[in-house]
């Protein structure tokens, strides 16, 4: 499975000088001509830090490069887009009917230092090119919600965890009542605690019975894989579950489609250690991890994320991908709100163009 990744200085951008985006333009139409890649291998000598096996969200201060294309010249390439990707080593060439290009890069060492080589080149639609911009509007954070948001959600939580709780107690009467007597025991042993004991912490309380229903932690990652959709020409009236799809026409899996995901994408994972659907995003990119073979450095962009008790936001952030066993490292990633960093496991995910009804487009190299 082709894959990506890579860790930038905070805040470090790189300019494109007039000279660089002259070579650049060259590499595209080298690129076009199918003359090999290496001018577009130059595009950016960018300096990047090799050891990024570590989760990480964009900082919001992390800016891409954009350029048009010359207009005139010996090497014009006029209403085309340059967008140069600093966090996930991209650069996207944007074709004046609103197709387009992705190259990703992987970070490679050489004796002069870490450099980035040409690693996968993927044709665009014009809906994979506007769902990617949408992606990079929101890349350097962007609230879900108001200030207010995070008291609703726990409000609306609390109340259907009261619904879950009386229909378990009906259909558990017998564990209820034991339950009720453990917890009268409990308030009555704090009660009759002297004023020196009700200093001191108080005891945890009894445990609830297997089963019972706690209040559930509701996170807003389902909204935005629908926003990105729409923003990119699906349909409005299309929405997407939070439990994985495996039913639509448009569902992928790693078994049938080892190449994964590709721009725009909707993935979905599953908490393993739980058994039940864990989080949905929006794919961008990925590429090898330096030196951690098979491990791959997906970027995504997320919604759901900061804590729960806070306003939600959207992110873009780094996953670490191992392809062999589907599963993405725990081991310093950074959990959604919400939620524990339990291990998860890529389900699969959805073919925005195919759930368009559009063609996919050219196959990716």
């Amino acid at each position: 499975m082709r894959t990506r990744r890579s860790t930038m200085t905070a805040g470090r951008t790189d300019q494109a000088t007039p000279a660089v985006r002259r070579r650049a333009a060259a590499g595209v139409r080298a690129l076009q001509r199918s003359a090999g890649n290496q001018a577009l291998a130059a595009l950016i000598r960018r300096q990047a830090t090799p050891d990024i096996q570590r989760d990480d969200v964009r900082p919001p201060e992390m800016k891409n490069d954009v350029w048009m294309g010359d207009d005139e010249g010996p090497l014009a390439l006029p209403g085309h887009k340059f967008i140069s990707d600093p966090y996930d080593h991209t650069v996207v060439v944007v074709n004046p009917d609103g197709t387009g290009v992705q190259y990703t890069y992987e970070i490679v060492q050489t004796d002069s230092g870490p450099r980035e080589k040409l690693y996968h080149t993927e044709k665009l639609s014009k809906m994979r090119v506007d769902a990617l911009a949408r992606l990079d509007k929101a890349a350097p954070g962007e609230t879900q919600e108001d200030t207010g948001g995070p008291g609703r959600r726990k409000k609306a939580d609390h109340a259907e965890g009261e619904k879950e709780r009386r229909k378990w107690e009906k259909a558990h009467p017998a564990e209820f009542a034991e339950y009720q007597a453990k917890l009268a025991a409990y308030q009555a042993a704090l009660d009759a605690r002297s004023d020196e004991e009700k200093k001191k912490k108080p005891p945890p309380p009894p445990p609830a019975p297997k089963g019972y229903p706690a209040d559930k932690k509701t996170t807003l990652c389902t909204n935005w894989p629908g926003a990105v959709y729409h923003s990119a020409g699906g349909s409005e009236k299309q929405s997407f579950p939070f439990t994985p799809p495996t039913d639509l026409p448009a569902w992928r899996t790693l078994d049938k489609h080892p190449e994964g995901p590709r721009p725009g994408d909707i993935y979905y994972l599953w908490d393993t250690d739980l058994n039940r659907a864990a989080h949905m995003g929006v794919f961008k990119s990925a590429a090898p991890i330096p030196g951690k073979a098979p491990l791959m450095r997906w970027v995504v962009s997320d919604g759901g994320q900061g804590s729960y008790e806070k306003v939600q936001m959207i992110y873009e952030r780094s996953r670490t991908f191992n392809p062999t066993t589907g599963m993405f490292l725990t081991e310093g990633a950074v959990a959604e709100a919400g939620q524990d960093k339990g291990n998860r496991r890529l389900v699969g995910w959805i073919d925005i163009e195919a759930q368009a009804g559009q063609q996919s487009s050219a196959v990716s190299t």
